[in-house]
């Protein structure tokens, strides 16, 4: 069983230097962005994230799927939307 509910979301400009040769937003920067966008996340609750915080979040996955038919320009501008998902089939 699963259950989502939207925790944060973060809008960035795109940069000049994460485009790739093509003018398009590189695919190794949507990694950048994430990350940016989790410290936000972090620090918009309030949570500990030091090496000495007794129950510091962790990343345990991060993937992409690139499903987009349009690509990201340098003027475009792009929404990361974090949602908590709970599974509760935990062994």
């Amino acid at each position: 069983m699963s259950n989502k509910r939207l925790l944060h979301s973060q809008k960035f400009d795109i940069r000049w230097g994460d485009m790739d040769a093509y003018g398009h937003l590189n695919n190794t920067s949507y990694f950048l962005y994430v990350q940016e966008a989790r410290f936000e996340l972090l620090r918009a609750y309030d949570l500990d994230y030091s090496a000495s915080a007794d129950n510091a979040p962790i990343l345990l996955d991060t993937s992409f799927n690139f499903v987009t038919t349009q690509p990201i320009f340098i003027l475009n501008a792009l929404v990361l939307l974090y949602n908590l998902e709970i599974e509760h089939n935990l062994k």
